[in-house]
């Protein structure tokens, strides 16, 4: 009986893990984004790595104390991305289109940023860079 309890709690986590926010955080032209937030050291380290998929509209909020330069790579991340640099004017600076990494060296796509948004491959475009993106104030402090 201890060891049925003690799966049902694992599987309870896993599961809550997995479900997105249920209210958009970044708003872009006519696109809704719900985000987890990497406000931490070790939030910001670990990003998506490991993920399996990653729903549509869903994806990742990096938040840093400062604009500055930030370095993002792809090691041990199994899903395409679309890596979003933003600056403290919530202007779009950069865009990379990211592929998964499977050597023990990747290339770090650097940019400059206050906020890094990580989504699906082929959510944004070159074209995109210099627009604004609207983030729920709530989550774009650290």
């Amino acid at each position: 009986m201890k060891k049925i309890i003690i799966a049902l709690i694992v599987l309870a986590g896993v599961a809550l893990y997995s479900i997105p926010n249920t209210e958009p955080v970044a708003l872009f032209e006519n696109k809704k984004f719900y985000l987890e937030v990497a406000k931490t050291p070790i939030e910001r380290q670990r990003g998506l790595m490991y993920r399996e998929n990653l729903c549509n509209s869903c994806g990742m909020l990096f938040v840093f104390e400062k604009e500055g330069e930030l370095g993002f790579w792809m090691k041990n991340t199994k899903i395409p991305l679309d890596i979003v640099f933003i600056g403290s004017d919530y202007k779009i600076k950069k865009i990379v289109h990211a592929k998964p990494c499977k050597s023990e060296t990747c290339e770090i796509y650097k940019g400059i940023g206050k906020y890094v948004l990580e989504v699906n491959l082929g959510e944004f475009d070159e074209g995109d860079i210099g627009k604004t993106i609207i983030l729920k104030p709530k989550y774009s402090k650290v």
